[in-house]
């Protein structure tokens, strides 16, 4: 039977596959998120052989999928599948019925650290390998070796490189050595998302919110390059939050997970001039979505922050 990894596409989630293929080599590896879990558990119990263990790592429970993801849970149980959870954002624990149901269930009661983390204090205590991968995480660009694999992560993010992220990962798992092909990836990623974030931070706005923080405001749509807004970038424009505005999403926080403004007040649903919004995520950063539709949306999304912060 087969063996399934369902985790989060950014660098936690990517770091949460490289650590269970090392222990699953061959398992089949997807990337969701709170918005596409519950549709892909259904599909999995829909399969044909159903699949034997169903990890599931850096996605969060979203405040309105308990039930679809309870009835498609529920549903790979009767099939036979085994049930594994890592996870550090809020959202799970709030269904103690659903954590009963995994076979292996490692969730924080709060925000902090990190969902790989999680995997490596369970399933690879002793894995010099898994140390690495969390060292990449926690030291990013910060330290010479792990700037680049952590580069790399973030490349792969990019929607011109996720044709090949799987085989990546994979290769990776074993190896955490960086190919020379790989190496030049990372360099034009780099290159490319300097001249972005340039391009961003040139035609970004500041705007003061009711509190008087200041929050850069930066418009993406359209834009296949994602950037990361650093200390220093912030620092030089004095703002205490970023929010990035993507096609369906506006990003809000700080440079560093959990550090920062609390954001912790926003997370639920609010309404904003008649257009429903979900506020999701950590401490800090949160996305701010659409619960409905997209009119109206950014403008909503922008009333919120400067009315709230």
């Amino acid at each position: 039977m087969t063996t399934v990894l369902l985790t989060h596409g950014d660098p936690d989630g990517m770091v949460c596959a490289i650590l269970l293929l090392r222990l699953h080599p061959d398992a089949r590896l997807e990337f969701d998120n709170h918005d596409t879990l519950a549709r892909r558990l259904r599909n999995l119990a829909a399969d044909d052989p159903p699949p034997g263990a169903v990890f599931i790592s850096d996605i969060p429970l979203g405040p309105d999928q308990h039930e679809p993801v309870r009835d498609a849970l529920e549903a790979l149980l009767a099939r036979g599948a085994a049930l594994h959870l890592f996870d550090h954002h809020r959202g799970w624990q709030d269904h103690p019925e659903l954590l009963r149901w995994f076979a292996t269930s490692c969730v924080t009661d709060n925000d902090g650290g990190t969902a790989a983390a999680l995997v490596k204090r369970e399933l690879l205590p002793q894995d010099a390998a898994a140390g690495f991968w969390l060292s990449v995480l926690s030291k990013r660009e910060r330290s010479p070796a792990t700037a680049t694999p952590f580069a790399l992560l973030t490349a792969l993010q990019d929607r011109d490189n996720r044709g090949r992220n799987k085989d990546i990962l994979r290769a990776l798992a074993q190896d955490p050595a960086i190919r020379p092909e790989w190496a030049a990836l990372v360099e034009e990623h780099l290159a490319r998302e300097a001249r972005a974030l340039a391009e961003a931070l040139a035609a970004a706005e500041t705007l003061t919110t009711a509190q008087g923080r200041r929050v850069g405001w930066l418009d993406r749509r359209g834009h296949r390059t994602r950037i990361f807004v650093g200390d220093g970038a912030m620092q030089a424009h004095g703002w205490d939050l970023i929010a990035t505005v993507e096609a369906r999403k506006v990003r809000l926080g700080g440079a560093r997970i959990n550090q920062g403004v609390s954001l912790g007040p926003l997370r639920g649903t609010r309404e904003v001039d008649g257009v429903r919004l979900q506020v999701a995520g950590h401490d800090t950063p949160v996305a701010i979505t659409p619960l409905d539709c997209d009119g109206g949306f950014v403008a909503a999304a922008r009333k919120l922050i400067l009315e709230s912060l």
